[in-house]
């Protein structure tokens, strides 16, 4: 694999659309970047490769790792850069790009379980061990991370977003999608220790369920309590219309009743708060059958329109 450091200019440099960090320009380590190349210019090359744009046949450098240090020099001001080039294939750029993000904080969980898998479709006789040997990580941290690809889109996106931790995310990928917005909000406010015995009782009991042939209790809401926002807090400190509301519904007498449902509302498990969540839990519920009854008449569309094709190859009326 040939490589060498040359200075190429920043327009000709495209990034990865499949890149497994965000940019955060707004923080103060991504600052300190752009001061820091402002200053010495980039030290660390980022690594590229060279490549032609099919449809136009204009060449261009491929980024694979360095989309900060990219971005940063373009902020800082940069034309151009010094950059790592190497010949590499699709499969061995994808490998480079999951070992390079492999141990850095900023890199989305479900997206890399996502190019994990794509990393293996592109290579077929790759096995788990031999990833796993690549990657420097054990064969079963590899097995856990890849299972983030069963979660739903929208629980995955609250993974990479950092609302769900992976711990929580790994044991939420075991339940059936169906079974997984259920979950979401405890996945993100309660440990690993409360939540994942959680998630393994409602597991044995869908496994139960399917050994007897009969349908699983269903997932019955569980009000979860979780500390509001700051803002919201300082807000009723200064107004305390929430407070007066509260006191005058419930009918409120002492200032025991009063404290204690202050903290119901600091926490969110006061009886306004649970009749919310307990509306959206059920909207979500309605939203997941709803779906699923959508892919199952989807299922029985394409096995009717499966069945009529063979029968018109054949001859026979559907």
């Amino acid at each position: 694999m040939g490589q060498a450091v040359e200075i190429v200019l920043l327009e000709r440099i495209r990034e990865n659309p499949a890149a497994l960090r965000d940019v955060k320009r707004d923080s103060a380590k991504y600052q300190e970047l752009v001061g820091s190349i402002k200053a010495k210019g980039i030290l660390n090359p980022p690594l590229g490769r060279k490549c032609v744009d099919p449809e136009t046949n204009e060449e261009y450098i491929g980024l694979i790792d360095g989309l900060q240090r990219f971005n940063a020099a373009k902020d800082a001001g940069l034309t151009e850069i010094p950059m790592l080039l190497k010949d590499m294939d699709e499969g061995q750029v994808l490998e480079a790009q999951l070992a390079t993000n492999l141990h850095k904080i900023e890199t989305r969980p479900a997206e890399y379980a996502k190019q994990l898998n794509r990393l293996l479709s592109l290579n077929p006789f790759l096995t788990m061990q031999n990833l796993a040997e690549n990657l420097s990580v054990s064969p079963s941290w590899l097995s856990e991370r890849l299972g983030l690809v069963k979660l739903a889109d929208s629980i995955a996106k609250m993974v990479d977003d950092g609302d769900i931790c992976v711990s929580n995310a790994n044991h939420l990928a075991k339940l059936p999608v169906e079974e997984q917005a259920n979950f979401s909000d405890r996945a993100q406010t309660d440990s690993p220790q409360k939540f994942i015995p959680e998630v393994q009782a409602r597991l044995g009991e869908l496994r139960a369920a399917k050994r007897e042939g009969r349908d699983a209790k269903p997932e019955e809401f569980q009000p979860v309590a979780r500390l509001r926002k700051v803002t919201q807090i300082k807000d009723e400190l200064v107004q305390g219309e929430v407070g007066k509301a509260l006191c005058n519904k419930h009918a409120l007498g002492t200032g025991e009743e009063g404290f204690a449902m202050a903290v119901k509302w600091l926490l969110q498990v006061d009886p306004d708060s649970i009749e919310v969540d307990r509306a959206k839990w059920e909207q979500r519920k309605a939203e997941l059958e709803e779906a699923k009854e959508r892919r199952k008449a989807e299922r029985e569309a394409k096995k009717n329109a499966e069945a009529a094709t063979k029968a018109a190859e054949a001859g026979t009326p559907a």
